[in-house]
């Protein structure tokens, strides 16, 4: 099987929308912009995980 590494942004970006997810789950709210964020290092792990499913 072959394996491969995520980058530390794509892991990073990770970690941050699982905060901004589980703090939204306790009410927090944010601002446009940080969902703007969110979205697209939403986009940028979809498509690190397109790469490594097409290996």
């Amino acid at each position: 099987m072959d394996t491969a590494l995520l980058s530390i942004d794509v892991i990073t970006d990770f970690s941050a929308a699982m905060r901004m997810r589980e703090s939204a789950d306790y009410g927090a709210v944010y601002a446009d912009d940080a969902a703007y964020r969110f979205i697209a290092a939403a986009e940028r792990m979809l498509e690190s995980a397109r790469q490594i499913a097409s290996r």
